[in-house]
């Protein structure tokens, strides 16, 4: 028998969305584009990043399918063994199929001097709201 090939997938935020300044990491194109709910979305005046936790928010990002390999480079971006971020798997629904996919996400767990993003919808980087 064959090895079971088990496909990954990365729901990414930030710094590493397509046109960021670590796309570069992912090198590929998103899946698609899609909407996690139940998160929170921090920025810092002084940190060029945004930090999710859970939270009651919808953010807005995008999936890619990456390789083991890849998954591990991608825990290095993102400071898993500093603890900088930790890796979670959430549940998303594809936006055209709506089959339920697991997908990991990095989350942060101190957010103390961060402001939270005060929108119901979220999607990085912010634009200023003008009324």
């Amino acid at each position: 028998m064959g090895d079971l090939i088990v496909r990954q997938f990365i729901f990414v935020y930030g710094t590493l969305k397509r046109g960021q300044i670590l796309h570069h990491r992912l090198n590929q194109k998103p899946l698609f584009k899609t909407t996690i709910n139940g998160f929170d979305l921090y920025t810092h005046p002084n940190i060029w990043y945004p930090a999710l936790t859970k939270g009651s928010r919808s953010i807005i990002g995008e999936v890619y399918e990456i390789t083991p390999l890849k998954l591990k480079e991608m825990d290095e971006v993102e400071g898993v063994s500093t603890g900088l971020y930790r890796r979670e798997i959430v549940q998303i629904t594809h936006p055209k199929t709506y089959a339920k996919m697991d997908v990991y996400v990095y989350l942060k767990e101190d957010v103390k001097g961060w402001f939270l993003v005060n929108k119901s919808i979220v999607e990085w980087p912010l634009t200023p709201a003008f009324s």
